[in-house]
């Protein structure tokens, strides 16, 4: 678990750095960041189970791998749904340009795993070095 909150930094680190340009509307790049941190620990805990099932798994490394990058968009979309489920704002899936935030998140979700991926193929794989993807 430590090593996706590790992850998860990262991640939360190239959301704040994507969404840079925002900061021209102050009040909405911190609105930005309030929900990705509060709604990212949700995505964040969907991708640890995930993770953790993954690591327990005998499968491909590969597949592993694969699982782990498809678990970003899914942790993103839940996490994003849950916008609209707590009443931050109706309809969220419909805002226009705004959607441009979640492809942000899993963006930077692909960056922190990029950032990471020697450490996380530690843990997916402890008896082989040879399945490092770089």
């Amino acid at each position: 678990m430590k090593q996706t909150f590790i992850t998860f930094r990262y991640a939360l680190l190239s959301y704040a750095l994507i969404t840079l340009p925002v900061i021209a509307v102050p009040i909405m790049y911190g609105y930005s960041l309030l929900l990705a941190v509060g709604f990212g620990i949700i995505a964040w805990l969907i991708y640890t189970l995930i993770f953790l099932l993954v690591k327990s798994s005998n499968i491909n490394p590969d597949l592993k791998w694969l699982i782990l990058i498809l678990a970003v968009p899914i942790g993103v979309a839940f996490a994003y749904s849950l916008i609209g489920v707590f009443g931050v704002w109706k309809n969220v899936w419909n805002v226009g340009w705004l959607m441009l935030f979640p492809l942000a998140a899993i963006v930077a979700g692909w960056m922190g795993i990029h950032k990471t991926r020697t450490q996380i193929d530690e843990h997916l794989n402890p008896s082989s070095q040879e399945y490092l993807i770089y």
